[in-house]
This record gives structure tokens, C-alpha cells and sequence, in this order.
């Protein structure tokens, strides 16, 4: 069965993210790129003022210099809670929405996996958008056209299904990268496929505290969304 968010959760959920923003490890702001400048042909009717007259010196064409654009990986998240135990479901939401809080803070793009319209940029759609994710009663992710963006998926991988490993293989040929969540309580084997494929893999169990895995969650993704 679909996994219902209640409200209470979604509270404790505003609560974390803001007590580990104010605390010393939530301090994980990490910049996006670095401006870096590109060149290109001039186009007519543009102003002048972006010609780069030293480099147009050495072409036969005038050049313009500008900023290359920056744009910022986006993050979506999928998890199946089918048949997860209540509480394991309770703290898989509490993790998804506490992290895709503290990502919005810092200028990132948060979205469910496989929904349409399903993104945010704002601290005010996430609980209704991860309502929407936790009410699907799906075993594996929808696909979708991606490109280079990182999938946060919380399972059970001790009791995986073909289509989702068909799923991940499908959306790491697209360039995207894994970040993975084992609700198993069991642990995977280091020969697993999951390790082979050098994703990280974190686990969530009654000895991982949220305080401790949010922050390494956090610089996981910071990191490779610069």
C-alpha cells in the first residue's frame, strides 16, 4: 500500500531541517560553479560593448566574451515503503523531507522521480510534492528523460525487483548518479551489483540517528551538484 505522509510528520520533518541548519554541521553551504567565461561568434544587432576587441584581433570574426551559464544539478528522490515497517517508513520521510528542505535552502531543485510536474524551488510546495511521491504504489520508478542529475532512492535493496535494477541501469546511462538509501536493516553485500557500481550507499536502521546521516547526506549531494 501507498505510504500516506501524515502531518505530523511533515512538522517534526520543518523542526529537524531548521535544528540542523543552526547547528555546526548544518553549515554545508556550498557555492555552484564558479563563473567561467565563454567565447563565440558575434551575432548582428547585439550591443557592442560584448565584443572582446582583443580576441576579435586574432580572428576573422568578432568575438564576443560572456558568462557561460550555471546551472545547478537537480535532485529527485524515489523510495518504496510498500513494505516497510511503520516506523521505517516514518523515518524514510522524515529523511526525505528534511533533506529536500535543507537542498531548497541552498539554491537547489528537489523533485519526486518519474512525476510530472513534480519540482520545487521553494520551501512551501515540498510537503504537497512528497505527498504526491509517498502516495504511489509503485515497486520501481517511472522513466524519464534525464540528464545528469542525482536520484536519492531509499529501499529495501535485500528484496529488489528486476525493473528496478533495469531502472537504475537505464538512469545511469543517462549520466545521472545514484545516491542510495538501504531500508533493509540488513546491510548490502560488498559484491553486491548496488557496491559494483561504485554508487554511494548509505543505510538507514534504528542505530542511524537522522542528526548523523542528514549532514553526510547533505555534503554528498552539495558536492556533486556544484
Amino acid at each position: 500500500m501507498p505510504y500516506a505522509l501524515p502531518l505530523s510528520v511533515a512538522t517534526k520533518a520543518k523542526e529537524l531541517a531548521q535544528s540542523l541548519r543552526l547547528s555546526p554541521q548544518g553549515h554545508l553551504r556550498v557555492k555552484r560553479t564558479e563563473r567561467e567565461w565563454r567565447y563565440r561568434a558575434y551575432q548582428g544587432g547585439e550591443p557592442v560593448t560584448m565584443i572582446d576587441w582583443k580576441q576579435s584581433a586574432r580572428s576573422r570574426d568578432l568575438i564576443v566574451r560572456e558568462h557561460e551559464p550555471i546551472v545547478s544539478r537537480k535532485v529527485f528522490f524515489w523510495a518504496d515503503l510498500t513494505k516497510a515497517l511503520p516506523h521505517t517508513q516514518e523515518q524514510t520521510a522524515l529523511l526525505f523531507l528534511s533533506l529536500s528542505r535543507m537542498l531548497v535552502r541552498n539554491e537547489r531543485t528537489v523533485g519526486w522521480l518519474g512525476l510530472e510536474n513534480a519540482e520545487s524551488t521553494t520551501l512551501a510546495m515540498i510537503d504537497p510534492l512528497f505527498e504526491r511521491g509517498f502516495s504511489q504504489d509503485e515497486t520501481s520508478p517511472r522513466l524519464a528523460n534525464l540528464r545528469y542529475a542525482i536520484i536519492v532512492m531509499a529501499v529495501d535493496f535485500t528484496a529488489t525487483t528486476r525493473q528496478l535494477y533495469d531502472a537504475l541501469r537505464t538512469y545511469a546511462a543517462q549520466g545521472n548518479q545514484c545516491v542510495l538509501i538501504d531500508i533493509s536493516g540488513k546491510g548490502l553485500h560488498e559484491e553486491s551489483v548496488l557496491s559494483r557500481k561504485s554508487w554511494p550507499v548509505y543505510t538507514l536502521d534504528e542505530s542511524t540517528g537522522l542528526e548523523r546521516l542528514l549532514p553526510l547526506l547533505m555534503d554528498e549531494i552539495m558536492r556533486s551538484t556544484r
